[in-house]
């Protein structure tokens, strides 16, 4: 209900805008007719940008988690930087270029902690598995 009443407003606000009136200066029957010729659109807008957020949040960690923890850190600092659309989320995923240090493959990020030993003179046992015998 929030962003929907966020877009609503802003549809709202730049109809008024071309027309150079104030929600103040209307009557209640117009303020009625204005709220719903832009609940559509509204919804319309509200939809984008949640397919815009999905379409980011499903993207490969792998390949855009440096975008992603940038596009979370601006947004904790107060700025709006999440796109608008699902066409601005692909451009700006195919744009976007991290910082040389963060782009590291997933096995230099982790490196392998298992420990292998090998013998230098190994002979094999050819004992039967099932019977036992040699």
């Amino acid at each position: 209900p929030e962003r929907y009443q966020l877009h609503l407003s802003a549809a709202i606000e730049k109809e008024l805008a071309k027309t150079n009136s104030t929600i103040e200066s209307m009557d209640a029957a117009a303020k009625i007719t204005l709220a719903t010729k832009f609940e559509e659109p509204a919804k319309e807008s509200l939809a984008a940008e949640y397919l815009a957020c999905l379409f980011l949040l499903l993207a490969d960690n792998e390949r855009y988690e440096p975008l992603k923890t940038q596009m979370n850190n601006t947004y904790l600092m107060g700025e709006q930087e999440y796109p608008r659309d699902v066409l601005a989320a692909k451009r700006l995923m195919t744009d976007f270029v991290p910082a040389i240090e963060l782009v590291q493959p997933a096995q230099e990020r982790n490196p392998p902690t298992d420990v292998a030993f090998v013998e230098k003179e190994w002979t094999p046992k050819r004992d039967c598995y099932c019977c036992g015998k040699k």
